[in-house]
Parts: structure tokens; sequence; C-alpha cells
């Protein structure tokens, strides 16, 4: 059941875009304009504006 006008708070505390960017993109990909990005701030943390891309380091690139 989903609520309308809920809130859903994510974070994680990796620095790897799959963990983190690539999470929040197939949600905004699943649900289209039913969800929403929000911008958002706590008193004494710094905010980045997340990632639009990433590159991925697969074996071939690592020279495996």
């Amino acid at each position: 059941m989903t609520k309308v006008g809920g809130k859903l708070s994510y974070s994680t505390c990796s620095l790897n875009p799959i963990e983190n960017e690539a999470v929040v993109a197939a949600a905004l990909k699943m649900y289209g304009d039913k969800i929403r990005v929000l911008q958002t701030g706590l008193p004494g943390f710094k905010f980045q504006t997340g990632l639009k891309k990433w590159r991925f380091i697969t074996q071939k690139a690592k020279g495996y």
C-alpha cells in the first residue's frame, strides 16, 4: 500500500555510485512521475548533489 504524500529517506555510507545514485535512478525510472527527489539539509552536515553519470570499472578495464 502506498501513502500519498509520504516521504522516504534513503542513505548509505558507501562511496560506490552503484549503492547510491544507481538505486535512486532505478526508483525514479520505475515509479516515473509518482515520486520526486527533494533537496534536504540538516544542521552541521554538508551535502553534495548526486551524480547523474558514473563509470563502471570492469575486469577488462583493470587489465584482468
